[in-house]
């Protein structure tokens, strides 16, 4: 694969190990730079951001926290690269004011948790229609966000906003995000190849007729499919 771009990210080293396929071209110009994400999802990535005032979950208590020191978020957030989804939930914890802040961040599987959690539809509708609060969460992990190669999206950012107000971030430039030590090179790597490569592909309209199918399969229309 051959990357077109005056950034560097981590898996890009990869071109020497499998070589460059003029072929296959990821043209990531304009892409968003780390100090870019970092700067404007700042809670996620930067302990030293001032934490907005976005419900800071007391579990202690099992309410709001009335100390806004108490600081306890998760946010979860995909990295898209082609079709292969890697999903990130970041927790950021602080227990008093004059304690630091922790950022930690593992890979989880949302379809399995919300299979878990939901069982039965929440609501129906006459006719056999049935709508169920699984259906409709599980889409907002499944459905793909963005048709750029690799993409990073902010799951819940309605809730919680990215200072620029945008969910989802185009062709980012990686290598500086604490995320990275979770995803290997090669899987970023492999899944924007696959993708550019599968995009390039022609889409093949057989326009056969019956006859031309069967005679293709190997088949004698006049000794193959006597009447009996």
């Amino acid at each position: 694969m051959k990357i077109i771009d005056n950034k560097k990210d981590y898996y890009d080293y990869l071109s020497g190990v499998y070589g460059i396929d003029p072929y296959v071209v990821y043209d990531r110009r304009g892409s968003e730079a780390s100090s870019y994400i970092i700067e404007n999802w700042g809670e996620m990535f930067n302990k030293n951001v001032i934490d907005s005032d976005n419900e800071p979950y007391n579990r202690k208590y099992g309410k709001y926290a009335k100390d806004k020191a108490f600081i306890d978020k998760n946010y979860e957030i995909i990295v898209e690269a082609g079709e292969k989804k890697f999903y990130i939930r970041c927790n950021r914890r602080r227990q008093t004011e004059t304690s630091p802040v922790e950022l930690t961040y593992k890979l989880y599987d949302p379809i399995q948790e919300l299979k878990d959690r939901y069982h039965e539809p929440i609501w129906s509708k006459p006719g056999g229609y049935s709508h169920s609060w699984l259906e409709r969460e599980i889409n907002r992990y499944k459905t793909k966000q963005s048709k750029a190669p690799l993409a990073i999206y902010f799951v819940d950012y309605q809730r919680y906003h990215s200072n620029d107000g945008r969910g989802v971030i185009e062709n980012p430039i990686m290598k500086d995000l604490p995320i990275t030590g979770l995803i290997p090179a090669e899987e970023i790597w492999q899944g924007i190849y696959d993708y550019l490569l599968k995009m390039k592909e022609p889409v093949i309209v057989d326009s056969r007729t019956n006859d031309e199918h069967i005679e293709s399969a190997g088949f004698d229309k006049k000794t193959s499919f006597r009447n009996m």
